[in-house]
């Protein structure tokens, strides 16, 4: 019962593809002054970044939705972690560990519920099949 990487792969790409615009246009366009609408319109999309990883993955690999889900969005979050670190650093902004620690959990989290949302999917249509 490992991990597919190829699906980990695939589940993680689809993920970055809301997570990375999402993430670019909050930091050029908001920066640290912005309302809070706002704040919270590019954080949803974020999130949503990692519930679509998580839901590719269960829908990918029907026999450990869960397991593939979190690992996906965690696998997504790790990569725009990645450019998110190098980004503070060259801008002279300190990291934080902590921070860091809860948006994983809360990546987790998201993808958990995205591949829970796909496995629910999966299992309707087969009842209703």
């Amino acid at each position: 019962m490992g991990l597919d990487l190829t699906v980990l792969r695939t589940a993680a790409t689809a993920g970055l593809i809301l997570i990375i615009p999402a993430a670019l246009i909050s930091r050029l366009l908001l920066g640290e002054n912005a309302a809070q609408l706002w704040s919270w319109l590019f954080f949803a999309l974020l999130l949503s970044g990692f519930v679509v990883a998580g839901a590719v993955a269960a829908r990918l690999r029907t026999d450990t939705p869960m397991l593939h889900g979190v690992a996906a969005a965690l696998l997504a979050f790790v990569v725009a972690q990645v450019f998110g670190v190098i980004a503070s650093l060259a801008s002279g902004n300190t990291i934080s560990i902590p921070a860091m620690i809860v948006s994983a959990i809360l990546a987790a989290f998201a993808g958990a519920c995205g591949a829970l949302g796909q496995d629910w999917l999966r299992r309707r249509n087969l009842r209703l099949s």
